[in-house]
């Protein structure tokens, strides 16, 4: 048996890509992680506006995953998670947060990497850690 159940639409999605153009067209290279994309598509296409962080703005996306979308650059914006064709996970920042959660410190982590700004955030990270999480064919 099956339920039928309508299709919740988002008001807003945010998801990360690539690359994307001033157009608002964005995607992904085609070095992709694990050779597949997550839901990013899936995301976009529920909501009704998205809003796409990029690690780089290019002049053109010939073949967008999504389209319309709202961007901002944002280099190592998915870190600590990996981005598809840029850099790896960074499972040592995925130890620190499973540690402090297990000590009941998660405020902690929220002051440290959460509560700052974006540049704030890669200089406390600091650029040799993230530069060896890059692709080689990013690089």
């Amino acid at each position: 048996h099956y339920l039928k159940v309508p299709a919740i639409k988002l008001d807003l999605g945010i998801v990360h890509f690539g690359f994307a153009d001033k157009e608002g067209n964005a995607s992904f290279p085609e070095n992709l992680f694990l050779k597949r994309q997550f839901c990013e598509q899936e995301i976009a296409t529920a909501s009704k506006e998205v809003i796409a962080s990029v690690e780089k703005i290019v002049p053109k996306v010939k073949s967008p995953i999504i389209k319309n979308a709202f961007i901002a650059e944002a280099e190592f914006g998915c870190h600590p998670g990996a981005s598809n064709g840029y850099y790896i996970p960074d499972l040592e920042h995925y130890k620190e947060y499973v540690k402090l959660c297990k000590e009941n410190k998660f405020d902690k982590y929220l002051d440290k990497y959460v509560f700052i700004g974006y540049e704030e955030y890669l200089e406390k990270i600091g650029k040799d850690r993230l530069n060896k999480l890059r692709l080689k064919s990013s690089r």
